[in-house]
């Protein structure tokens, strides 16, 4: 068993080893004990190859969203920002509200992609274009995320959005039909 420590004289973390002894099983009941082992060396695992550790709390999806519309307001996306806030209180909390940003995947987007993609089939909530308007936006705020100018916003290494398949578009003639006036003459 392995633990981060930040050593305050040296300003950098350490690995420091925990005795798995009296002091586990006083915290642990019985059979928690070997689920807990299991862990540590998933945890570990993913901390070696680079994954996202659950460890201490991560600022989540939601949260950097408000903070994301904050700063567009404040700058020239006062109008966009608005809305960006209603698409996301609308579409996207449900799914990704809740997700640390660390822990975002391409398969968690892929699967609100789909997701994004079922609703606009079912046609009751919403079309085909505001799918994909809303992963528009999510794809947006994930960019900027990633490599947005302002250093408060730009938290993420990897953009999880880059390379996922958007919504469907819509198929067949669009539901308002521009015409100029000699064809509607011509009906």
């Amino acid at each position: 068993w392995q633990t981060r420590v930040y050593d305050r004289a040296t300003r950098a973390k350490q690995w420091v080893e925990i005795q798995a002894g009296v002091a586990l099983e006083q915290r642990l009941r019985r059979d928690q004990i070997e689920a807990a082992r299991q862990l540590a060396i998933v945890i570990q695992d993913q901390y070696r190859t680079g994954g996202w550790v659950p460890g201490a709390r991560d600022v989540t999806v939601r949260e950097h969203w408000r903070l994301w519309c904050d700063v567009r307001s404040k700058g020239r996306f006062k109008n966009q920002a608005l809305s960006d806030e209603a698409v996301f209180r609308d579409y996207a909390d449900d799914f990704l509200g809740s997700t640390p940003m660390q822990a975002v995947t391409r398969e968690l987007l892929f699967a609100f992609s789909t997701h994004l993609d079922d609703m606009a089939s079912e046609g009751t909530r919403i079309r085909e274009k505001r799918a994909r308007n809303v992963f528009a936006a999510v794809s947006a705020f994930f960019r900027d995320s990633y490599k947005g100018k302002i250093n408060k916003i730009r938290i993420l290494k990897t953009n999880p959005c880059e390379d996922v398949a958007w919504p469907e578009r819509a198929k067949g003639k669009p539901v308002k039909q521009q015409l100029y006036p000699d064809e509607y003459q011509a009906l």
